[in-house]
């Protein structure tokens, strides 16, 4: 402005930082201000409802998120819970969970739990009814595992380590006529789940995405696409399914184009529009990096990225109107980006930046600032693959070429600071982040390329514990559309099940004692895997 003030409209997580004024006299004189953005709480509560016997137990779990941390408390039917006076009630550490023993007919009611912090509070209520008959639980049709294999998809619930619904690849899509996977063996190859009602799949031998209504777990209709469509991204705020399709079999040969599936949440006959020439080609698209559906801050990015082939920089995409608005030169710093992540909590991209010169080696983590574009840091000493937790306050970075897993976190002011490293001879092919015991902290599991074991680290404390006897990954060579050739998957913000595939198996792991609950056989290459929760 003309007055020399820096006005911050619509403030967002991403304005978050320090920002210094420097003096027109000298650059000695400097004055820092650090703007802190606090976050209203976000809170959810699990069973929404449910009823039982006189004597048993019931359990309601709370999960909340906001900036800062916000405090939880509980109440039924309005009136305030004391776990010192009503000793039938325990409560797990943070106010996360709430278990009623021995239960009575009085506690029949509405089980409320508040989040509260310096931003504001909210609530959400669960109801609970006990009563006389005795009600076998049954998932239904959420809490189940979506596997696509082979020979077609399987619905699985974690509980029961039991088949929920079988779909055979010679199954016909009852509104086309088609088959599920015109050939006998299926190919798929990525999977989002779109706002509790569809999964969108992948298949890019068949040049099209399947829609399953989550409901009726039916294939409802197929979208066509451009050749070989793999990796899919949803946006929550647009409502839309980002496809990017490679446009032959081979990988590397810059032949990539972007589609876009609109009202991917309607109950309507879907098509692709392509995006708008990238850089003013449709035909040296490389990669496409979209914040995943789980970041809780996802909406808080407007734009994305797109890297394209051999060239050293980022293409900023405008997800509204699906046109290039910039393109950040990145050959100053001889980066290639080769992995991206998103941190809203300051507004950062990380950047995994490869040597080309070097055959393809990682070679430093660059840090930019997502509002400027500016570099704001390079680390030569972190070299791996981003990963962002769905709180935005862990970075973990795999580098499989030094063995190296660094974890990085991100204070309530966007600050960014090592907290440590695990080595590890795993090979690491997956992760997923599983929401800690105390519900303001994330872990992770990460799978294998080519070993039987899970690695299991604690985010907080660096704690490393290895799920043994999970059996191998399929080989890579089966797998080509990435490496990762093992997914490994979290059953949601309240689930207590870890799911990853082996070559002929699917094996589902208890995530709080990290203990394989069981193996599922005659499950073959089974490597897209996607959860449907009822909360």
């Amino acid at each position: 402005m003309d007055d020399k003030t820096l006005y911050i409209t619509s403030v967002s997580t991403l304005h978050a930082g320090n920002y210094i004024c420097h003096s027109d006299r000298t650059e000695q004189i400097v004055q820092t201000h650090i703007v802190k953005v606090q976050v209203p709480p976000q809170v959810k509560v699990c069973p929404q409802s449910q009823r039982a016997v006189p004597d048993s137990s019931a359990n309601i779990e709370c999960r909340s998120f906001g900036i800062p941390h916000p405090i939880l408390e509980w109440e039924k039917n309005g009136a305030a819970i004391d776990t010192k006076t009503q000793d039938r009630f325990t409560m797990h550490v943070n106010n996360t969970d709430i278990r009623v023993d021995h239960l009575h007919y009085e506690d029949t009611g509405s089980y409320t739990c508040t989040a509260t912090n310096s931003a504001g509070k909210e609530k959400a209520t669960s109801s609970l009814l006990i009563e006389d008959t005795r009600r076998t639980k049954h998932h239904g049709l959420f809490d189940v595992y979506y596997v696509f294999h082979k020979k077609g998809i399987k619905v699985y619930d974690p509980d029961t380590c039991q088949l929920s619904r079988s779909i055979l690849s010679a199954d016909t899509i009852s509104a086309t006529g088609e088959a599920v996977c015109s050939n006998d063996e299926c190919s798929w190859a990525d999977a989002v789940q779109v706002k509790d009602k569809f999964i969108y799949v992948s298949q890019p031998n068949e040049n099209r995405v399947l829609v399953i209504d989550v409901v009726t777990q039916q294939v409802v209709q197929t979208v066509a696409t451009d050749n070989v469509p793999v990796e899919l991204r949803y946006v929550k705020y647009l409502d839309e399914v980002w496809v990017l399709c490679w446009g032959t079999m081979e990988n590397n040969d810059g032949r990539r184009t972007i589609e876009v599936i609109r009202q991917a949440s309607d109950t309507i006959e879907h098509e692709t529009i392509h995006t708008q020439p990238i850089g003013n080609h449709f035909d040296l698209v490389q990669e496409l990096f979209i914040p995943p559906r789980n970041m809780i801050l996802q909406d808080n990015f407007r734009y994305v990225y797109v890297v394209h082939k051999d060239e050293m920089g980022l293409h900023k995409i405008d997800l509204e109107s699906m046109s290039s608005v910039k393109v950040i030169d990145l050959s100053e710093y001889s980066c290639h980006p080769e992995g991206v992540a998103f941190v809203p909590v300051g507004g950062y991209v990380v950047l995994q930046c490869i040597d080309r010169n070097k055959n393809g080696v990682a070679a430093k983590q660059m840090i930019l600032d997502y509002l400027t574009d500016a570099v704001v840091s390079e680390m030569d000493v972190i070299k791996g693959k981003p990963y962002v937790s769905p709180d935005s306050r862990f970075i973990v970075s795999v580098d499989n070429d030094s063995g190296s897993l660094c974890v990085q976190t991100v204070s309530d002011t966007g600050h960014i600071s090592t907290s440590f490293d695990v080595h590890t001879n795993l090979h690491v092919s997956d992760i997923d982040f599983y929401l800690s015991e105390d519900g303001y902290n994330y872990d992770i599991f990460a799978s294998s390329q080519d070993k039987s074991d899970i690695l299991y680290v604690d985010l907080k404390d660096g704690k490393v514990e290895m799920v043994t006897g999970v059996g191998q990954a399929m080989p890579k060579e089966d797998w080509i559309w990435n490496e990762n050739n093992r997914a490994v998957s979290v059953s949601g913000l309240f689930g207590q099940y870890v799911v990853s595939p082996a070559e002929t198996s699917l094996y589902v792991v208890d995530a709080d004692s990290r203990q394989v609950r069981c193996q599922i056989g005659d499950v073959h290459q089974a490597n897209v895997v996607v959860w449907v929760g009822s909360c």
